[in-house]
């Protein structure tokens, strides 16, 4: 794996409210190996890491 998204899509239930907004401040993302045992590929922190703006947005990482 080289990179992966993390996609958000609003929940507007009529067209006259406005999106969600949300902060991610953390991520961390762990792989199973065959093996078992696991590895972190993705951690980073921020305040925020990334803000999610309104209708759809989505933030890529990159693995370590």
């Amino acid at each position: 794996m080289r990179e992966f998204a993390i996609r958000f899509q609003s929940g507007q239930s009529n067209p006259f409210e406005t999106g969600d907004n949300w902060n991610l401040n953390d991520i961390r993302v762990t792989a199973i190996l065959d093996d078992g045992s696991e590895t972190i590929i993705v951690q980073d922190s921020g305040n925020p890491y990334h803000r999610i703006k309104s209708d759809v947005n989505t933030r890529r990482a990159w693995v370590l």
